[in-house]
Parts: structure tokens; sequence; C-alpha cells
């Protein structure tokens, strides 16, 4: 292998899906490193939409997270008030500052406000005595019955009696808010990165409606019943409201590719473009882009599609980069690449894209892969690749798209795995 004298920054981000369960960095705190990889696109988004913060400056761990520190139940009655309100810059928190229900939540404490929003709006309840004890740690059970009563999950009587933990953990794991969460773990204390990952999976839940009559339905954004007609079928299914969308606007999110100039993919959180309805379908849909627009300036998105003019594109309200699957900082060889992200097993050459210092490099071959021959050697490694996701992109390059698809199932002949340096 060719030895390189300059300092090689080589980056693979292969994709996963454009799932939920999709992987993204972690937020840009000091202490990045230590945040569990599952719970790191709930502490990123729940970052980026400004709800949960790092240590200011006046405290010792200024510019960290802690994701393992355990987390006070006020501190979660402020996480639960600006994803509730989505004032999170606490503009109007002033305002519920002054008397408490709770005997030890008084006048002047940051957290009066916050303790008395949620209480008013019966998002929280103490631990007995007239006390809410906010300076103690919060369990995952606790955290879970606060995000439920903000999601619509408010009988007065559905918490309080003495099973309110197993109702809580049935709810939880049918709306998929504990998927991540270790078995047996919600009574214990819970962590910061804990709390982040059940308030981010409850907001993105459907919000239900409670009545004595018919208990909880869920509330709808669009009942498809009502808006479809016999020659027209505009909703395949009916669209639940979220705390996400009532909160942020935001209907969803799309995965973006060679989003910079190395390649690497982007996660989007859109909210829908203003002339969207109901009626055409639009609403509430994340709308990807149909066709090329280049007499709108307002449609211009250099920084999402390299400087190309888009039609129907919703708006952006959040972009996360992904997480790169492995970083390198020396030249490989392909042995080495492929045993990291494909499972040691052959990749075509065309399904790669090679960047150095920021810039395309040009493929040395487009053609059919190498014959089959016990003495071949395979090309020399370029400086620096970027593994594109095996989804197809928003190229309209037929080359690349099909080469993408091909990923993981290079065309025939393939090199047998014997002749492979």
């Amino acid at each position: 292998m060719r030895n390189l004298k300059k300092f090689l920054a080589l980056v693979l981000a292969m994709m996963m899906t454009l799932s939920l369960m999709v992987t993204v960095n972690a937020s840009s705190f000091d202490d990045d490193e230590d945040i569990t990889k599952v719970y790191a696109e709930a502490v990123d988004v729940l970052t980026e939409l400004g709800v949960i913060k790092g240590y200011g400056g006046d405290d010792p761990n200024e510019g960290k997270f802690l994701p393992k520190n355990n987390i006070t139940r006020a501190e979660v009655a402020a996480i639960l008030y600006r994803l509730y309100t989505g004032d999170v810059n606490d503009d109007n928190i002033h305002l519920y500052d002054g008397f408490s229900e709770f005997t030890d939540v008084g006048a002047n404490q940051w957290f009066t406000p916050y303790v008395n929003f949620c209480a008013n709006n019966g998002l929280i309840q103490g631990r007995g005595n007239g006390k809410f004890d906010p300076k103690g740690n919060i369990t995952g059970y606790e955290t879970l019955v606060m995000i439920l009563r903000a999601i619509g999950y408010n009988d007065p009587k559905e918490f309080s009696s003495s099973d309110w933990r197993f109702k809580a953990s049935g709810y939880g794991n049918r709306l998929g808010l504990t998927s991540n969460i270790p078995a047996g773990s919600l009574g214990a204390s819970a962590t910061r990165e804990m709390v982040s990952e059940i308030m981010f999976k409850g907001i993105l839940a459907p919000m239900v409606k409670y009545s004595p009559l018919t208990l909880y339905t869920t509330d709808l954004l669009v009942d498809a019943s009502k808006v479809n007609t016999a020659a027209a079928k505009i909703y395949s299914n009916d669209v639940p409201n979220t705390l996400m969308y009532q909160t942020f606007g935001i209907v969803g999110k799309r995965t973006v590719l060679d989003a910079d100039l190395f390649g690497r993919p982007l996660v989007q959180w859109m909210t829908d473009r203003s002339d969207d309805t109901v009626q055409n379908g639009g609403k509430y849909i994340v709308n990807v882009e149909s066709a090329l627009d280049t007499a709108d300036p307002d449609r211009f998105d250099a920084s999402l599609t390299g400087g190309t003019y888009y039609n129907d594109v919703d708006d952006v309200k959040l972009e996360l980069a992904m997480t790169p699957v492995k970083v390198y900082t020396d030249a490989i060889d392909e042995c080495h690449l492929t045993k990291d992200i494909n499972n040691d097993n052959s990749i075509w050459w065309n399904a790669i894209d090679e960047v150095l210092n920021g810039k395309a490099v040009a493929k040395a071959s487009t053609g059919a892969a190498p014959a089959a021959t016990a003495s071949w050697t395979p090309p020399t490694p370029p400086p620096s690749i970027s593994v594109p996701p095996a989804v197809p992109p928003r190229s309209t390059s037929w080359t690349r798209r099909w080469a993408l698809r091909r990923l993981t199932a290079p065309p025939a002949p393939l090199v047998p795995r014997a002749s492979r340096p």
C-alpha cells in the first residue's frame, strides 16, 4: 500500500434506513462520546430544539451533558414545560412563578415556575404529604407518567392506584417509548440520557383524547375516511397528532445524501410548507423534491442540495449529521474496508465515492467488475473514501443509483474470496 505524506481523514458514512432507528451524531457537548449510541438521536434532537441544556458557565461541568448522571424531578419538570409549550428560551416562565401547591416548592427558586405550570396542567403530581421533592432523583416510571399525561393519557384515575407503575410500563412498551430502555431499569433513578430517550419517543407517539364515555381515542390530524372520496384516495391511513407536531410543527424526517463536501448524509426534521393542504395530500406528510424549479428563488437551498433549485420541498426545522460507521486517519486497503463496513463481503467499486481533502476524486473505472481470476489485484485504494448508503440518492445519475442498489449484491462475476489480498 502506498504511503501518504499528508494527514488524511477518511470517513465511512453508511446510512442505515429512513426509519426512526437511524443513528445521528451525538450533540456537540464536550462529553458527547459518553452518550449511549441508542440514546444519541434523542439527546441530539432535544438539544437542537432547545429543550435540554448542558451545564452552564457557572458550573464546573460547563459544556458537558453528563449523560450517565441522575436527573432531578425539578429538572424534568423544566424539560416537560419546554416540550409542552415550545417556550424553549423560557421567555414566559416568569408568568408561573409564585404560590405553589407543594410545601417544598417555595418562591424565588429556579424550578418553582416549571413545577407550578406542570402541576396546574395536570402533568405532574407530588410524592405524598403535599411534597413534590424537587431535588429528588426521578425514576423511569415517573418520567413515563409525566410524558404520557402530556400526550393525553390524563384520566384522573389512570396512575393513581397501586399498580400505576405496571400501567405506565404497559403504555411505554406499547407506544415504543421504552424500546431502548434496559429491562428492569425503570424503577431505579433515571439518567439524563434515559429521560431524554423517553421524552423524545413520547413526543413522536400518537396523542390521544380522553372521555369518560369513550376512554382514549387517537387525536387525529387527518381522518382519512373524511378526506378520501371514491374518486380520489388521498391518504392511505389516518394521520395522528403528535406533541412534536403540536409544539414544534415537525411532521417527520427524511435523509439527504451527499450533504457536504465529504459525502456525509444528513437527517432533516421537516415542517410542512405553508401552501400544503389536506386536500392535496401534502399536509402533515414529508414532501420530497419532485421536479427542478430554477425559476423560483425561494426554493434555492445551497446547504442542503448543493446549490440546486428544487420544488415541493418541506421546510427544514433541524439538520443533524449522521454518525460514521468507521473513521480512519490514514489510508487503508480494500480488505480492511470491506471487513469494517460490509461484513467482509466484496463491494462493487462503483458503489464507493472517493473524496480527498473535501473534493470528489474521479473514478478510475466505471466498467464491469474485474474478472474472477486468482491473480487479480484490487485497484490502489484512494486516500479517502466515503461510502454512500444502500438507498437511491436524489441524483438523476442512472449509473450511480444502480451502483448503490447493488452495494450488498455486486454484479457477477464476483471476485472469489480466496483471490482477495
